[in-house]
């Protein structure tokens, strides 16, 4: 059932296979969307963005374990192998247990996450691109923005914000595949991205940023910035690719074989898409890249002080990932004056069966309780 789930965007991809070769910008959208053999270890953002959820939502319930079940001690639940949906709701929950409900909240932010590729293939801005750093935050803080108003509104509109969800996390994740802030600081996120109180670091847009390197066998050493950020250049996108500065300087590519820009000087490109030397420049740094991806996407979700969970609260939250058992249990009682020797006893059995679904997997997410008398009568 997990693989099953996990695998619909793919296929909604393969329909539209032969379009696929000009609209990947970034990490790739999922392993369907190129005929080049990937590394099997590699990342895309299918995979990025299952594992990034999974690991907030797993840290979400070890600090919320349910009431009167089992307590949780730090990365029990995160570092379980496999983590899937299922495993998580079982593990949690104390036996085996559908995650079918928070597989499909995750599914609606991939497919949305996927769609980016194509509803803004050639917007710069939407892959982090052509130096386009500072415009993109700005298009991250107005997203986020938007999803909190969504998840404040009454009701919350929970569909909707998980679509808008999934283009925040493109534009997130394809910072650390296009940009050289993995060059420059590693497998770490930037906690100062796509927020409005932050400022970023300056962009490198006045000066060299590359000089040429081979467009084959990879480009280990063709960055020339030290502090400044930067991000490649890409033929059919908004932003065109500068003029040289020199006979062997100028701006980066992105670089591999979708991108033309790559033929002009400085040849070559930086990102980090895949381990594929003819796809990614800077392929060596793809592991580091992803992970950085990973860990900010479990920061947008959970990071103390300024993650969705900071934001919304617990009970959103939990409705917002489908985090619940997803059941509501409904009692109706009759209170009037001929069930008086019986209320205390129905009364009692109530207590009971609440008392005995308490945390299970069968504890409804709410309860209802509704009285009726006879016509006429006051309940």
């Amino acid at each position: 059932m997990y693989l099953k789930i996990v695998n619909q965007p793919a296929v909604k991809i393969l329909l539209f296979l032969p379009f696929l070769f000009v609209i990947v910008e970034g990490f790739l959208p999922n392993r369907l969307s190129t005929v080049h053999n990937l590394n099997p270890a590699d990342y895309t953002h299918e995979e990025i963005t299952q594992i990034g959820v999974l690991k907030a939502a797993a840290k979400f319930l070890e600090d919320n374990p349910p009431p009167g079940g089992a307590t949780f001690t730090a990365g029990q639940l995160q570092n379980l192998d496999p983590l899937n949906p299922t495993t998580l709701f079982t593990a949690y929950y104390g036996e085996v247990t559908s995650g079918g409900n928070l597989q499909s909240a995750i599914t609606e932010i991939i497919d949305a996450n996927s769609r980016v590729d194509s509803d803004y293939l050639s917007s710069a801005e939407y892959h982090v691109g052509g130096e386009e750093i500072q415009a993109a935050n700005i298009r991250m803080i107005t997203q986020r923005n938007s999803i909190l108003g969504v998840l404040s509104a009454t009701p919350p509109n929970f569909e909707s914000a998980r679509s808008m969800i999934g283009v925040y996390l493109h534009i997130l994740q394809d910072f650390y595949s296009n940009t050289n802030w993995v060059e420059l600081e590693g497998a770490v996120p930037y906690e100062d991205l796509g927020l409005e109180d932050r400022a970023l670091r300056p962009v490198g847009t006045t000066v060299p940023t590359c000089q040429d390197c081979s467009i084959t066998s990879g480009c280990r050493y063709n960055l020339l910035l030290q502090m400044l950020l930067t991000s490649g250049y890409k033929s059919g996108q908004t932003k065109v690719k500068p003029a040289a500065y020199t006979a062997t300087t100028g701006k980066c590519s992105h670089g591999g074989l979708l991108d033309d820009s790559r033929l002009t000087v400085p040849t070559g490109g930086i990102n980090k898409e895949t381990s594929v030397p003819s796809l990614s420049p800077h392929y060596y740094l793809h592991e580091q890249a992803a992970q950085a991806a990973v860990q900010a996407t479990i920061n947008f979700f959970i990071a103390p002080g300024y993650g969705l969970l900071s934001e919304i609260g617990s009970d959103k939250f939990r409705e917002l990932l489908n985090l619940g058992s997803g059941n509501s249990m409904v009692f109706v009682i009759d209170v009037s004056g001929s069930m008086g020797n019986d209320v205390a006893a129905v009364s009692r059995e109530t207590v009971q069966i609440v008392q005995s679904t308490t945390g299970t997997a069968n504890a409804p997410y709410n309860y209802i309780l509704s009285t009726f008398s006879d016509p006429g009568k006051q309940n």
